[in-house]
């Protein structure tokens, strides 16, 4: 589960503990890098920054 500053929190079931090394961490870390660029792109865009916390392409 992740928490967000407005009090809403993101639920990923198939999850256990350490979200960021689970089998879905891909979507973690999807969730993380729209919710980092909805608050530091002025328009939205992502610009050139990987989509992957990893650093690979996102999907």
């Amino acid at each position: 589960m992740l928490l967000q500053r407005n009090g809403a929190a993101v639920i990923y079931p198939e999850a256990r503990h350490e979200i960021f090394t689970e089998l879905n961490r891909e979507d973690v870390e999807r969730d993380v890098v729209e919710w980092l660029d909805k608050r530091t792109c002025a328009d939205g865009a992502s610009g050139t920054r990987p989509r992957s916390l990893s650093g690979g392409p996102g999907p």
